[in-house]
């Protein structure tokens, strides 16, 4: 079964109301987290199959793609196909029902893709409840209307791509933008600890002559099935783990950071959050064994090479925060 982040809100609005905000695309670039504008849409949006195109990202980051509407209960049920590729793809479910006179509106997310679905490992898990509990609270503000429903029209798709129409862009509070830059940078800064940190495990192994450790392999067996593992390649699958958990790290550190969590406190909290994979999630799996069976070389070759994720990751986040001047 496929792992959700699952976040709910109270709207003081009935259902028609808040479906109203869902079913106008330009309001996607004001209550979604980390969606930057809206390009152009379908003017049948949000019937089934229809898309709006779109421009997400944190900090440096930006990806555009496109969001498609797989299916529509109105005022009850919008679900989504968000594409950001290449980073990934995910489904996004939004259930809303009648509750004391308002709405409770819940919003489950997964990957849509084996792939993806990688990315949701326990820490990216809890990033992108957090994102979307962040969400929610935006779309409460627009759909009880204390903060105004953007104006203008969106332009078709094909007006878009041919440079006509304006697009609709995500406002650029102070705090908001500085937290969600810092998930930027923190992610940016996993990508580099990620880097280190197998240049650090491919010269231990050289050095003592030890095979890669099959342990990863056994995890992704467990959950996505051998079939899955032997379809899209074990190497391929391994690295994606490796790299989606290098950046779900990293964007915990830039959400510690957004968050205001100093460095004094972010720094040793984040060190003992990278060693949760191996300590806490293979073990979980029964990829590998308890770590308190472990010897003391196993301890010490991961504490190394976490070790050397931790410090690459928080000097590169600390070079970026200087650069954007945060």
């Amino acid at each position: 079964m496929a792992r959700m982040a699952t976040s709910s809100i109270h709207i003081d609005a009935d259902p028609e109301a808040v479906f109203d905000v869902l079913a106008d695309p330009r309001t996607f670039a004001h209550w979604v987290v980390g969606a930057r504008e809206i390009r152009g849409a379908d003017p049948a949006w949000p019937a089934v199959g229809t898309h709006f195109d779109h421009a997400v990202g944190a900090g440096p980051l930006r990806v555009e793609d496109s969001t498609e509407v797989e299916e529509v209960r109105r005022p009850e049920l919008l679900q989504l196909r968000a594409r950001a590729r290449p980073v990934g793809t995910a489904r996004v479910r939004i259930e809303l029902e009648p509750e004391g006179g308002g709405t409770r509106v819940t919003l489950r997310e997964h990957g849509a893709d084996p792939l993806t679905a990688i990315l949701f490992m326990p820490l990216t898990h809890l990033l992108v409840r957090a994102r979307n509990a962040r969400s929610l609270e935006r779309l409460k503000r627009l759909a009880e209307g204390t903060e105004p429903r953007p104006a203008g029209e969106v332009p078709s798709r094909d007006q878009a791509r041919a440079g006509e129409g304006e697009t609709v862009t995500a406002p650029q509070g102070g705090s908001r933008r500085g937290g969600l830059a810092a998930i930027g940078y923190g992610l940016l800064a996993g990508a580099a600890g990620s880097v280190a940190m197998s240049v650090s495990t491919n010269a231990e192994m050289r050095a003592r002559g030890r095979p890669p450790s099959r342990a990863p392999a056994h995890a992704l067996e467990r959950l996505l099935g051998r079939r899955a593992v032997r379809r899209i390649g074990e190497v391929r699958l391994v690295t994606a783990a490796h790299v989606a958990t290098g950046l779900g790290l990293g964007g915990v550190r830039g959400l510690l950071a957004g968050a205001g969590v100093g460095d004094p406190a972010a720094r040793p909290a984040f060190l003992a959050l990278t060693l949760t994979p191996d300590v806490a999630a293979m073990p979980a799996l029964g990829a590998a064994p308890a770590p308190w069976r472990w010897r003391a070389a196993d301890w010490g070759v991961t504490l190394l090479h976490h070790g050397v994720y931790a410090a690459a990751t928080e000097a590169a986040f600390a070079a970026l925060r200087r650069r954007g001047g945060r």
